[in-house]
This record gives C-alpha cells, structure tokens and sequence, in this order.
C-alpha cells in the first residue's frame, strides 16, 4: 500500500513539473514581441522627430528671405507709382498740353548770384495729336512723340531763360547739349505767348518746388551781371 502512495506522489510531482516546463515556451513566446517592439518604436519615433529641426530653421530662413524681398518689391512699386506720376498737367492750350517734371522741378542760386530762380524741366505734348482727353498725368505711349524744354525762371522779374529743347519719341537720351548760362540770355516774358502759359503755370506750383538747401555769399550781384553781361566774364 506504501509503495502505491509513493508512485502516486511521484507521478503527480513529474505531471505537475511537465506542466511548468510545458508553459515556459508559451510565456516566452507572448513577451518577445513586448520586448522587441518597445525600443524599435522609441527609435522610430526618434528618428521621425530629428529631421523636423532643420526644417523649422528653413522655414524660418525663407520668411525672412521673403520678408525682405517683399520690402524691395514694394519699394519698385512705389517708384513705378511715383514714375507714372512724374509729369504732372499744368497748362494747356489750343497747341499743347503742358506737364511739369515734379521731380527735376527745384530752386538754385542763379549762376554768379545768390538770387534765388527756378530750374525746372517741361513737357509738352501736342493737342491734335492726342487721341484721349488730358489726363492729370503724363501718359505718354512709346510710340508718341513730345517735346521736352528745361528753362530757368526769374519769378521777381517775370524773366525766362532757354537752356534747350529735346524732341523725343519714347524715352530722352542722356547725351543733349545745352545751352550755357548767361545774363545775356533772359527774356521778358511776351503776352500771349508759349513761354508766358509756363511761366504762369510754374508759378502757380512754386510752393511745391524743391527748395535751397544751402546759402551763397560772395561779390554783389549787380557786380557780376554788369560783368557777365559786359565782358561775357562768368563768376
């Protein structure tokens, strides 16, 4: 009866071991992929978020680039608006329209004197060949042709000096000869003439002239007419 019991307890003690040795595979096999997995998706992750640095200062690189560019083209812009602006109407007759050069368009000391006169560049645009009314502004087509007169003025004394005319199409050139100062050279302005409608007109824009910015001082200047106009002796 012993020996039974005996055989029993050891049958059941190796079925019991069998059963642990049996579950050991199955418990290794379901916590591999826990273990494996976990440090492959750290990597991952790690690996996705690295390159996103460099992108961020690229992004950032290019809107400052384009921030830049931007103020550049808006300041083209507003010199192409300025451009187009440039010649603005001031007279017109039955012969022409008349735009004044706001930009060249300024107050000097008259050569060998500290009076003040003004230097200013006019465009004149034939009437009868202008196919739309006068507009504010200069709008002149490649193709068109005008007239482009530079002159100094002596407010006071109602006088205009001729430096040169220009006959363009298109855009001047750069290459034109003037006219010498000289005292000799102003006129009294004539009623009814071309010169009186820029006189007059220029005169009414005086205020908007570019003014001195700095002082002459020097020999009288009834001195230096008398000798300009006497002696053809500049100053």
């Amino acid at each position: 009866m012993g020996k039974y019991i005996l055989m029993a307890v050891c049958i059941s003690f190796l079925f019991s071991s069998g059963l642990c040795f049996a579950a050991l595979p199955s418990a290794a096999i379901d916590s591999e992929p826990v273990i494996s997995t976990q440090p492959q998706v750290a990597q991952n992750t790690q690996e996705l978020q690295e390159p996103q640095e460099p992108v961020k200062d690229e992004a950032e690189k290019t809107t400052t680039t384009n921030g830049k560019d931007d103020k550049v083209f808006k300041k083209i812009d507003q010199a192409s608006e300025a451009d187009q602006k440039r010649f603005v109407l001031i007279a017109k007759d039955s012969r022409f329209f008349y735009y004044l050069d706001r930009r060249s368009a300024r107050w000097i000391f008259e050569p060998n004197s500290n009076r003040k006169i003004m230097d200013v560049w006019i465009q004149l645009i034939d009437a009868n060949k202008v196919n739309a009314p006068a507009e504010k502004y200069s709008n002149v087509s490649p193709d068109q042709s005008y007239l482009l007169d530079h002159y100094y003025i002596r407010p006071e004394l109602r006088q205009i000096q001729f430096l040169c005319e220009l006959d363009v199409v298109g855009q001047p050139s750069n290459n034109v000869t003037q006219n010498l100062y000289s005292v000799k050279n102003w006129e009294d302005i004539i009623p009814g003439s071309v010169e009186e409608t820029i006189f007059n007109a220029v005169m009414a824009t005086k205020e908007n002239l570019v003014g001195i910015d700095t002082k002459s001082s020097g020999m009288d200047v009834q001195a230096r007419d008398f000798l300009d106009r006497v002696f053809n002796v500049s100053l």
